[in-house]
């Protein structure tokens, strides 16, 4: 039970699940509960705990609430984070998590009851559709700009912040078009004939990598 003007801190679920919050979180006394539900894990993703209903789920929050989840002793916390279940939707939604290496919960800000778990995500970003392709030989006058892109289905990647592009060992400035999912760098001058190197890295949110990187060539 928590009370408007009091904070709180107390375990669930024989201390699976590890709740706090500050005063006034509710605009009354409130009855915090969860239970375990069963939810199908994520295409590419896989469960590291159970999937837990926290309530109430019908009451707003004035403040966040720290929600921490028990992660066993023998997992390690890579490519891992708390993800929130969209009931309607059935999918889930990547939350911004720590990993709390004392505790061995999975740490993060909640503004509302919903289903959340752990999950792993299996597979990095995908990139595709690149120009120049490796070992691809173009003209100068007909190479304009470097394009590809990027997509990560379960935690997603944050733009700029998570992909790196090189040109001749030189890191670039791109633009990224998060709706299309598309990097693209205009050249700012033609490129000289013979061999160039293009190197590329994208990352997930959870830190999941892959890599593209090689020769193209200019006549």
């Amino acid at each position: 039970v928590v009370i408007p003007d009091s904070t709180f801190n107390f375990t669930l679920i024989n201390d699976q699940l590890l709740i706090s919050g500050q005063q006034n979180t509710f605009y009354d006394t409130v009855y915090i509960w969860a239970k375990p539900v069963f939810v199908e894990a994520p295409l590419n993703g896989r469960l590291m705990s159970n999937a837990y209903k926290v309530h109430p789920n019908l009451i707003p929050f004035n403040k966040e609430i720290q929600l921490e989840i028990a992660l066993e002793k023998h997992h390690f916390p890579e490519y891992l984070s708390i993800y929130f279940y969209n009931e309607e939707k059935s999918t889930w939604h990547y939350m911004p998590s720590e990993f709390n290496s004392d505790s061995t919960y999975m740490q993060t800000n909640i503004l509302s009851g919903e289903i959340f778990a752990i999950i792993k995500e299996m597979k990095a970003p995908v990139l595709s559709s690149f120009i120049p392709q490796i070992n691809g030989t173009y003209y100068a006058s007909d190479l304009e700009h470097i394009s590809f892109y990027v997509e990560d289905e379960l935690a997603g990647i944050e733009g700029e912040t998570d992909v790196f592009v090189e040109l001749d060992g030189k890191r670039v400035i791109f633009e990224y078009n998060s709706y299309q999912k598309k990097v693209r760098y205009p050249l700012k001058y033609s490129l000289s004939q013979g061999k160039h190197t293009l190197y590329i890295l994208a990352k997930d949110r959870v830190g999941n990598q892959s890599v593209n990187k090689g020769t193209f060539y200019v006549k």
